[in-house]
């Protein structure tokens, strides 16, 4: 049994750096959407299913509600709160658990060494932290699976005859992963290949046929127990599941796979369709964005794998987390599945890696031969851990923004790779605008018109702000606010525009936004204190030939 320590001290420790960083945590993109789902949601319930408002919300009806469903009653419980201190500070309590529970993994594998080396991996990885202030389905996607490996982890270790509980507890952890996003039911799947697995090497053991269809009628039975109790969590919570659950499931899961989406992203230097570069999407975000220790760790993971498959060393235990990491990846990379946003659809799967990482540092330290080999096995862990927590010390709400060295780093690959595109920055926008609006005249209003949903900004403005957004497309904009992360208006920024203000962490870096001062009224004065003025050319890119790219993407 892991001790309680290396399970509870870095989640603890992620979860204070977490509620230090949102104050600052502007609103994502689709939150609002999923704030009216779970609102539409308990009209449902409290209706006895006869409001069903929320068909109309988009796409929404294809995932589960458990989270907006908690965010909605939060939001009630709160009263004067505003709505998304409240999801926010549930999202971090999500990420805070898994970082408990992939350190229960690890510690499961590998002893109290591989549990600290998990916690500390996974609570110092920008994208799992930075999700983890506002994500409302990839996080606690990510818990649900997560407490469902483990599951099976215990279930592995525990055959011929796994325990009744093991099976509940893998019920309901595929409940919770199902709950949110239909496809965590592929963990059953993974648990039927475990099962397959254990029965192939007693057969090969010379178990009699006999005994052999004895164990798998059980290892039957109490996989069904534990998928009815997935299929129960996941429908409670997904009321397209109310009729037909296991059609609909199907039909969901299925659907799922193709929400590329319509609009091109920037890959790679150039625009694109998510269709287009499917199956490179998955492995160069992951070979961009995973900090150095978990990378290195993985290559260590792997060379002493590589030795216990030629031993024939591994274990039902060790294939349960193996299996339940890479079918997944398999699955997107050689499908082509359509991706998006970054690395946010897979957290879990990074969170399982950095599980697989820590367990190479493990297993590196306790194979030293000598002391001073793990002094610097130390050195090296703790040097690597360094980078990620510079980034988000300085990145702050925008953690989730991280390129790693082998990228070029942050600078360098936000003018080839989407960088904000959760669009967060609407808040230090907000605050940007109002220091503009007290530059204007005693009683006149600043007019905006803007690419980014005003319910991202609108939340932030002083209450009585002098901002005000135009919504006639035909009406003229003293002022433009501009998401650089859209295609459109990267194309849009022209290199003469005045910058009255933008956002951004680093020099050199593509900005989160910028406003823009489409008819020179407010030119001619300073700018205000804390806003950042300058040309709109985009910033210098450090990288050969870059300004030639930088003038592109301008055009």
């Amino acid at each position: 049994m892991t001790p309680l320590l290396p399970l509870v001290a870095p989640a603890i420790a992620f979860a204070l750096a977490g509620m230090r960083l949102l104050p600052r945590v502007g609103i994502s993109f689709d939150e609002p959407l999923h704030r009216e789902y779970g609102l539409r949601l308990l009209r449902y319930f409290a209706s006895g299913g006869a409001d069903r408002s929320f068909d109309e919300l988009l796409n929404l009806r294809f995932y589960g509600g458990l989270f907006d469903l908690a965010g909605a009653l939060l939001e009630r419980a709160l009263g004067a709160v505003p709505w998304y201190v409240g999801r926010h500070a549930l999202s971090l309590g999500c990420g805070a658990l898994g970082v408990a529970v992939a350190a229960a993994i690890a510690g499961r594998l590998g002893g109290r060494g591989a549990a600290w080396a998990a916690g500390l991996l996974l609570a110092t990885t920008p994208a799992w932290l930075g999700h983890a202030l506002f994500n409302p389905k990839d996080v606690p996607f990510a818990l649900g699976y997560l407490i469902g490996v483990y599951a099976l982890l215990r279930l592995a270790e525990e055959l011929p005859a796994p325990a009744l509980t093991s099976w509940l507890w893998l019920g309901f952890g595929v409940g919770l992963a199902v709950a949110i996003r239909a496809s965590g039911i592929a963990l059953v799947g993974i648990a039927t290949l475990v099962v397959a697995l254990h029965l192939l090497r007693r057969r090969r053991a010379g178990a009699a046929r006999a005994e052999l269809r004895s164990q798998a009628g059980r290892l039957l039975v109490g996989g069904a127990l534990a998928l009815g109790l997935a299929l129960a969590c996941g429908a409670l919570f997904t009321p397209l599941l109310h009729r037909r659950p296991l059609a609909n499931l199907a039909a969901i899961v299925v659907l799922q796979q193709g929400f590329s989406g319509p609009n091109k992203m920037l890959f790679a230097g150039e625009l694109v369709r998510p269709a287009q570069v499917a199956h490179v999407y998955l492995p160069t975000w992951l070979g961009f964005t995973l900090p150095p220790a978990t990378l290195l760790g993985l290559l260590l993971a792997f060379l002493v794998g590589a030795r216990a498959w030629r031993a024939r060393r591994t274990s039902e235990a060790g294939w349960s987390v193996v299996l339940a990491t890479f079918v997944p990846l398999g699955w997107i990379v050689g499908r082509g599945v359509p991706l998006y946003d970054g690395t946010r659809h897979v957290l879990f799967i990074v969170a399982l890696l950095t599980v697989l990482a820590a367990l190479g540092w493990s297993i590196a330290w306790r194979q030293g031969d000598s002391r001073a080999r793990s002094v610097v096995l130390a050195a090296a862990f703790a040097l690597c851990l360094g980078e990620p927590l510079a980034w988000i010390a300085r990145a702050g709400p925008y953690a989730y923004t991280y390129f790693n060295p082998l990228s070029g780093g942050p600078a360098r690959a936000s003018h080839r790779f989407d960088s904000d595109y959760w669009h967060l920055s609407g808040r230090a926008a907000a605050g940007q605008l109002d220091l503009l609006a007290d530059r204007l005249p005693q009683g006149e209003t600043l007019e905006v018109r803007s690419n980014v949903s005003w319910k991202l900004v609108a939340p932030f403005l002083r209450p009585q702000s002098r901002v005000r957004p135009i919504t006639d497309e035909r009406a003229p904009a003293e002022v433009e606010l501009v998401a650089t992360q859209r295609r459109r208006d990267r194309e849009r920024l022209s290199l003469g525009d005045d910058v009255l203000a933008s956002e951004r962490v680093l020099a050199g870096q593509l900005p989160f936004h910028v406003i823009l001062d489409r008819r020179r009224s407010l030119a001619g004065g300073p700018a205000a204190d804390g806003v950042e003025s300058g040309s709109a050319s985009l910033p210098e890119d450090p990288r050969p030939g870059a300004d030639a790219e930088a003038h592109q993407l301008t055009r």
